[in-house]
């Protein structure tokens, strides 16, 4: 159960209006199940290019998470990639 005062995830799309369909799969199964849960989340545009796999959906995970997840070119990160990962 979550709180008001609870952090948020930023989920990215790649389409950035919330409420609108995308055509991925993926992106429509990890909305389903993040609003399942009552977890509050951010929607962002994002893209491939700045995806931690070159995929989308991910999500930052800076809000919940520290230290960071990962390194990616040896730079700190809490970007997650694969909607099965981030569920």
């Amino acid at each position: 159960m979550t709180t008001e005062h609870s952090p948020q995830l930023t989920l990215f799309r790649g389409f950035p209006s919330p409420g609108r369909y995308t055509v991925s799969p993926f992106v429509t199964k990890l909305e389903f199940r993040l609003r399942h849960a009552h977890l509050k989340h951010n929607i962002r545009g994002g893209g491939p290019r700045e995806a931690p796999m070159g995929k989308i959906p991910y999500v930052d995970l800076s809000p919940v998470l520290q230290p960071p997840l990962a390194t990616i070119e040896g730079k700190p990160t809490t970007l997650m990639g694969d909607s099965m990962l981030i569920t």
